[in-house]
């Protein structure tokens, strides 16, 4: 009679720890793979741009390298759109005068506190622009006559 060969029995609660150990390999591997795939791309689409500096900072922050901030000449450096120029006014050849207007009646005063002075001032400046000043003495002299203080 042949003998049966007798196969080594493994327990079956050996195999269970194969199985995660190679399955926490893999995951780390794929794990180390996409990380190392975050850093090295280079996007040129906005939205893939923000979500990379996004991950860089988080990286940073979780190993404990924090980046330096941006200085505001490096920001000024990097900046790519160009810069925005203001809409030429049409030249006007003849400016009509003025209308003179008819003095408006006043209002009530509301009530103020003595101890309050109006903080800004608001004035068209000759280009027709609105300006704010911190004090009156801060409005050219010859447009403070049009000059109105802020109200709360």
């Amino acid at each position: 009679m042949a003998r049966k060969k007798s196969r080594r029995k493994v327990s079956k609660k050996s195999r269970p720890w194969s199985r995660v150990l190679i399955w926490t390999v893999c995951f780390l591997a794929l794990l180390l793979a996409l990380d190392q795939l975050a850093l090295r791309l280079h996007p040129t689409t906005p939205l893939p741009k923000e979500l990379q500096h996004s991950y860089h900072e988080f990286r940073s922050r979780l190993l404990g390298k924090p980046q330096p901030p941006l200085t505001i000449e490096e920001i000024i450096d990097t900046d790519s759109t160009p810069p925005v120029s203001k809409p030429a006014r049409p030249a006007i050849k003849n400016p009509s005068p003025a209308p003179v207007k008819a003095a408006a009646p006043k209002r009530p005063q509301q009530y103020r506190s003595p101890v309050s002075t109006p903080g800004k001032y608001l004035y068209v400046d000759a280009d027709g622009d609105l300006e704010f000043a911190d004090r009156l003495e801060d409005v050219p002299p010859a447009l403070r006559s049009g000059a109105q203080p802020l109200r709360d």
